[in-house]
């Protein structure tokens, strides 16, 4: 098993996990370059495949044996070629039964089959994945899904709405989704979460029966 990270200014970096033995004071998984951040870990068993998505609607998916194994204290090698003006907002670990779950700040979002995705080598300047424009705004999530999870969406104004993935289309790469949230004045999705499905919300959950459904909040566009 291996440990593969990913950085927001495009750099993956793969570590054995058996590296990894747990000190009281920790352990230096990666060392970033000034002004990067670490945006995503996880677990491989060496034959999987990597998506990256960047907030400018750009994707890359390549083999994870690209990626050569490297000790702890590394930097790791770059996955992508973004733009100056880009950043990568997730990595996902796909299989051939996933969608590509794709959400924008101001509350767009689409899902498009993995296999639109084709294989490219690493540092690659990537393929589009989200048509963006002045009405979408940059993509700010990315997710491997199954269609089985429910998706929630959580704004910078502290709102948080929880729909169903299955709801949500499946579109081509080179289309701008639907609507999924309605947002506030200068309110933006930051971040979206993936749970467990449930059929039924409990009633003591609902705040306030007058707000909206998230799920009628989606409308095809």
């Amino acid at each position: 098993m291996n440990r593969i990270m990913a950085t927001r200014q495009g750099f993956i970096k793969k570590t054995p996990l058996e590296d990894f033995r747990i000190r009281k004071n920790g352990l230096i998984a990666i060392v970033l370059r000034e002004g990067d951040d670490l945006i995503q870990v996880a677990l491989t068993s060496g034959e999987d495949e990597v998506l990256l998505a960047t907030a400018k609607g750009k994707a890359i998916r390549f083999e994870e044996k690209l990626v050569r194994p490297m000790g702890r204290g590394t930097m790791g090698v770059t996955a992508m070629n973004l733009a100056d003006d880009d950043r990568v907002v997730n990595m996902a670990i796909v299989k051939p039964e996933h969608t590509i779950l794709t959400v924008t700040e101001n509350g767009f979002g689409k899902k498009t089959d993995v296999a639109e995705y084709r294989l490219t080598g690493r540092n690659c300047k990537g393929i589009i994945t989200h048509v963006l424009t002045e009405e979408t705004g940059d993509i700010v999530d990315m997710a491997a899904v199954t269609g089985e999870e429910d998706m929630l969406l959580i704004t910078d104004d502290g709102t948080i709405i929880r729909t169903e993935v299955a709801q949500l289309r499946t579109m081509g790469r080179a289309t701008r989704g639907v609507h999924v949230m309605r947002l506030a004045d200068n309110a933006r999705v930051v971040a979206i979460a993936l749970a467990p499905h449930e059929d039924e919300q409990n009633e003591e959950d609902i705040a306030d029966t007058s707000e909206t459904s998230a799920n009628d909040t989606i409308e095809t566009l």
